[in-house]
């Protein structure tokens, strides 16, 4: 009797062994097929971080004594007149618009911006890029006392060649 529910007892952990080595080829070949698609995400989430890290440096920008490009944003949002002696509206783009072009010159990209209104009913400024691949995007939440406005910046994957 003894002799007997050994033999089963081995049957049932040969069984088991089958079990867990054909889990773990499962497993092997999941983990080489889906290996490519880790490193592309890694990628685009390292784009992300660093489009979002640039707009929030940019923030902290000073354009004149005392006055951030975060300060000349609402006070153009808020319709004050004048940043640094100059129309509010004007400055915050002009300022914004050089920082990006010096960074697009620097890293070699082609980069896109757009102030609005959340929602987008309202475009205050924007520079649009032709983009044939993906578009990653940065953003920031601007709360000025009128609502609350989005800026995005947006990186093309693969730009369309000039016409």
């Amino acid at each position: 009797m003894r002799f007997i529910s050994l033999k089963r007892g081995q049957s049932e952990i040969i069984g088991l062994l089958v079990i867990v080595i054909l889990i773990i080829v499962i497993f092997g070949v999941y983990v080489s097929l889906s290996g490519g698609n880790d490193k592309e995400q890694l990628r685009n989430t390292k784009t992300m971080i660093e489009l979002n890290n640039l707009l929030r440096s940019v923030m902290h920008y000073t354009i004149c004594p005392d006055t951030d490009l975060q300060k000349a944003l609402t006070n153009c949002l808020e319709s004050e007149p004048e940043t640094c002696g100059k129309d509010s509206c004007e400055t915050a783009e002009k300022e914004f618009s050089r920082i990006i072009r010096a960074y697009e010159a620097d890293q070699g990209w082609k980069l896109g911006y757009v102030l609005e209104k959340e929602g987008g009913e309202e475009v205050i400024f924007e520079k649009k890029i032709s983009c044939s691949g993906d578009k990653k995007v940065g953003s920031i939440t601007l709360r000025p006392n009128v609502g609350r406005y989005n800026l995005r910046l947006e990186k093309c994957t693969a730009q369309k060649a000039p016409k």
